[in-house]
């Protein structure tokens, strides 16, 4: 399976950072912030997911963020892969991004941030298997995205809930095979890990397209995954 890098060392800057969010999801609150010389947006989990976290999941708030980092550093990872067999194929012009992901940390505390996106923000499928926008070309995109990954890992993962502005993608989930708190890659990842049921829902409504054939995909029969 495909290996990606852990995370840098931090350097000490100046964040502005809105004490207002400007966007609020099932999850998290999205605020403005300007470091860097540029503007991202910072993800801070609400107070139900805090909830979960702690009393469901009994981690730490630091812990979730690493988790929901590692989920976006994968999926870059794995959309590189992607982009190469794009390449081969002489797709080029299809080829995505991941927001790269930082860790801010104000004294103890830590978020999740990453560069700011203008444009049109779509959502093209989510972790439970829906499908939105799943006729356009970027729609298409992602779905053979996600088949992809779950083919080059061989089925132990698999990104989703893909969303973004073109084809510059952000907040992406990853489902594992296995979901025991004692499995390695369980561990690693985020709280929209829904394991095999949700590779599952996600087979159940993806139509192979074109571009999966082209990649060589193999069609996924629920039954057999």
């Amino acid at each position: 399976m495909a290996d990606f890098p852990e995370f840098r060392p931090a350097i000490k800057t100046r964040v502005t950072f809105a004490p207002s969010p400007f966007a609020e999801g099932s999850m998290r609150l999205a605020h403005y912030a300007f470091f860097h010389d540029r503007y991202y947006v910072i993800k801070c989990f609400n107070d139900d997911t805090q909830d979960f976290i702690q009393n469901a999941l009994q981690t730490t708030y630091a812990q979730a963020v690493l988790k929901d980092i590692r989920c976006q550093m994968f999926a870059i990872t794995l959309a590189n892969i992607f982009n190469g067999r794009l390449s081969q194929v002489d797709k080029q012009e299809w080829q995505i991004k991941y927001a790269v992901p930082s860790l801010v940390a104000f004294g103890r505390e830590m978020e999740y941030a990453e560069p700011y996106m203008a444009g049109d923000y779509v959502r093209y499928n989510d972790n439970n298997g829906n499908v939105q926008n799943g006729d356009t070309t970027e729609g298409k995109i992602a779905a053979s995205f996600c088949h992809f990954t779950y083919e080059e890992t061989n089925g132990r993962a698999m990104v989703v809930d893909i969303q973004g502005v073109g084809l510059h993608f952000t907040d992406a989930q990853v489902h594992t095979r296995c979901i025991a708190r004692t499995d390695e890659l369980f561990k690693r990842f985020g709280m929209g890990n829904m394991g095999k049921y949700g590779m599952t829902k996600f087979f159940r409504t993806h139509k192979c397209n074109s571009l999966c054939q082209v990649l060589g995909l193999t069609p996924r029969d629920v039954a057999g995954l």
